[in-house]
């Protein structure tokens, strides 16, 4: 397809590249640096965009408004989204002249890193990993060792493999599998069918595979299962937990905080239990023997605590588990049952210039094996890939994220420090277009850092933004004051279900029992693998100077190819509330038990209760009622089933904790559920999560009463 030229009703016209064009870079513009600025005299030139990237992908429209167009980013935005929507991503090249200049000390401005692993971001990888370290914890309990490795026919297997090659083609709940099964699965995994080969198979299966998933499948937890308390037998059922906290509360001690003891009926009946599971799932032979099915080192089992006291290693509560003296670690049920939750550990403490030398001397270093080679942004994509692939590599790299700009300022000029300056209020200021007209996040009450004030981000070669969409399903916008090349990866917004189908496939065990996983910004996984799935994936090559726009419910990741700086804010224009983005991703986040970062409710009931050029009455008026018949029914519901004091509480939204959900975490704006017992609340949804105190202590809290309500429906 050759270049498209768009035309408007309006004199304007959008004009984009397709992924199958080969793209002309725009014109650079002189960028000026202030008194005490750096020179930023390298990585400042437009750049050639790839038509393809290593994995095939092809590039999302990059658009070349002229300067007429560029007076209106909201307005330009929105001609172009028809487009963009469809690709998740697009990029916009200023016209020629436009540059701001940065306005960041590189000497004085500091920040702090956070640490990245590669291998742990891969979501493969972590489920892997995960499997093993539930593995490790059940027979720590148990007081074994594993063995480091493990080995069919000589060739390395990890467990977690085994156990779903062995899942696709029987039952984890058979003890004994049939010898053509095992023909089967031993195909699969490419691995020789010999007798050899069976035996060392099924040894693994039966010595460490079945015992820990009959072990998950028994005592699996559920949504109402009760874990208030380490003392609870986790190797009792539910019903006879329930027998016990009744039947022998009175003789049971409970645990004492400060002497760390832990006696009585609860101990005892734990210690026979324990017995038990050791008994039903140690072998006869010995565990730790240099059997010919694994390497003979051992894995290690670490003492980081000696747990005399048996608190659980991983979240410090106390346990009751009988073990062994030569192990000092323990681990609570859910601790074993539950994949960990994976975050990212805070790195060190940087000035930007000094930042920028540390990144130049590892991407150097990194790729002085390329010699006199040019090191493209395939290169640099590739070099990425295979280090996340590699499980004989580990390599951890370092990124400045979400660096907010109420802290320490934006790199764009702003009226407080520049009031003469141009671009201090430019609509393409990023301090400037979440709340220029025509985003509906003006009518937000008070601003919030990272959606309505930017963030900055300081990245070195290899650093990452993982998966995930923007708060809300809002729009974003990125822009690159500085720096190497920002790899951005983009998927439609309505492939976002399509999206999460294909992590659950590739990580089912962490997807299922983390139902938040793909919203914490700490996952990455192969295009390729996305590929194979059906789901469509777009690439953008940014470079200094350049904007990435991306759409609602669009997931979006990317990779850093050097020391670069990068300046994002949300933004709603009308489309955002038109299309349902706005109600839909708040009830996705409170599905997830997620805090949401702006209220829904509060957004529509402020565009009701004052003009609004950006939307129109007969726009607004379906979400208008909308909110307030949902509203309207939850407190008939609520009436009629608890008999509460209700009061208007006109400062409700005073404090953001004060009127988030404790359960949900979504924002109650127009009524919530307080007692006196305590400072936290609830939506009138959620009030039996609130206390256990009696009705008469508990007050309906309305911000909006229902006279008010019903006005809005003759909106």
């Amino acid at each position: 397809m050759s270049k498209s030229t768009f035309h408007q009703t309006s004199p304007s016209f959008v004009q984009y590249t397709h992924a199958t064009d080969k793209l002309k870079p725009a014109p650079h513009g002189m960028n000026t640096r202030g008194n005490n600025l750096s020179s930023m005299s390298k990585n400042t030139g437009q750049r050639k965009q790839r038509s393809k990237s290593i994995h095939g992908l092809p590039v999302a429209p990059v658009f070349y408004p002229d300067k007429e167009e560029f007076q209106d980013s909201i307005g330009y935005i929105n001609k172009i989204a028809p487009i963009g929507e469809k690709y998740g991503i697009i990029k916009i090249v200023p016209p020629a002249g436009w540059n701001p200049p940065m306005q960041l000390d590189m000497n004085k401005f500091s920040f702090r890193t956070r640490r990245q692993d590669l291998h742990m971001m891969d979501l493969r990888f972590r489920e892997i990993v995960s499997y093993d370290e539930r593995v490790y914890r059940f027979f720590c309990n148990l007081g074994m060792e594993l063995p480091e490795s493990f080995f069919i026919s000589n060739t390395s297997i990890d467990l977690y493999s085994l156990m779903r090659c062995i899942d696709s083609h029987a039952s984890l709940s058979e003890k004994e599998l049939k010898v053509h099964v095992w023909k089967r699965i031993l195909r699969e995994l490419s691995i020789p069918f010999t007798n050899a080969s069976l035996k060392e198979a099924s040894d693994l299966y039966l010595r460490y595979i079945f015992p820990f998933e009959d072990f998950v499948r028994k005592y699996q937890t559920s949504e109402d299962q009760c874990f208030e308390t380490d003392l609870f037998p986790k190797f009792f059922t539910k019903d006879e937990h329930s027998n016990i906290s009744i039947k022998d509360q009175k003789t049971s001690k409970q645990f004492n905080p400060e002497t760390n003891e832990s006696v009585g009926i609860l101990q005892n009946q734990e210690s026979k239990r324990n017995e038990q599971i050791k008994q039903q799932y140690m072998p006869a032979d010995n565990f730790g023997s240099n059997d010919n099915h694994s390497h003979n080192k051992k894995r290690r089992l670490s003492s980081l605590s000696t747990n005399n006291n048996h608190l659980c290693d991983n979240c410090h509560k106390p346990v009751n588990c009988e073990v062994e003296d030569t192990c000092k670690e323990a681990y609570c049920t859910k601790c074993i049952i539950n994949p960990y939750e994976f975050g990212f550990e805070t790195g060190n403490y940087y000035t930007l210039s000094n930042f920028e030398k540390y990144c130049d001397n590892f991407k150097k270093n990194y790729f002085s094996k390329f010699k006199d080679s040019e090191i493209t942004e395939d290169i640099v994509e590739k070099e990425y890939w295979k280090l996340v692939k590699d499980n004989n590599t580990s390599l951890e790299v370092e990124y400045g994220a979400d660096l907010s700009t109420l802290d320490q300022g934006s790199a764009f000029p702003s009226l407080a420090k520049n009031p003469v300056n141009p671009y201090s209020k430019d609509t393409w200021n990023l301090n400037v277009i979440a709340s220029t007209n025509g985003s509906l996040l003006s009518y937000i009450d008070n601003p919030v850092s990272g959606i309505t004030c930017p963030w900055l981000y300081v990245g070195m070669c290899f650093s990452t933004f993982c998966w995930h969409v923007e708060d809300n399903y809002t729009y974003s916008v990125n822009y690159q004051h500085y720096g190497d090349t920002k790899l951005w990866y983009g998927i439609p917004g309505d492939q976002a279900e399509r999206f999460e189908r294909a992590a659950l496939d590739i990580a089912p065990d962490l997807v299922k029992k983390q139902k938040d996983l793909l919203y914490q910004l700490a996952t990455m996984i192969n295009p390729d693998e996305l590929q194979k799935r059906g789901v469509d994936v777009y690439f953008i090559d940014q470079g200094p100077n350049e904007f990435v726009i991306t759409f609602p419910k669009s997931f979006h990741a990317g990779i850093n190819h050097g020391f670069n700086i990068n300046e994002a804010v949300n933004f709603a224009p009308k489309d955002w509330l038109l299309n349902g983005f706005s109600l839909n991703g708040v009830l996705k986040y409170q599905s997830l038990l997620k805090p949401p970062v702006l209220s829904h409710d509060m957004l529509v009931y402020n565009l009701a209760t004052n003009p609004a050029s950006e939307i129109s009455v007969s726009e607004l008026r379906p979400w208008v009622h909308e909110a307030v018949k949902r509203e309207l029914g939850i407190r008939i519901m609520i009436r009629g089933r608890y008999d509460l004091k209700e009061i208007l509480y006109r400062e409700l939204m005073e404090d953001a904790e004060n009127w988030q959900c404790q359960h949900c975490k979504a924002f109650s704006y127009f009524s919530q559920v307080a007692c006196s017992c305590k400072s936290i609340t609830v939506c009138p949804l959620h009030i039996e999560y609130l206390c256990k105190c009696d009705l008469s202590n508990k007050t309906l809290r309305l911000k909006v009463d229902d006279n008010e309500l019903q006005k809005l429906l003759s909106y």
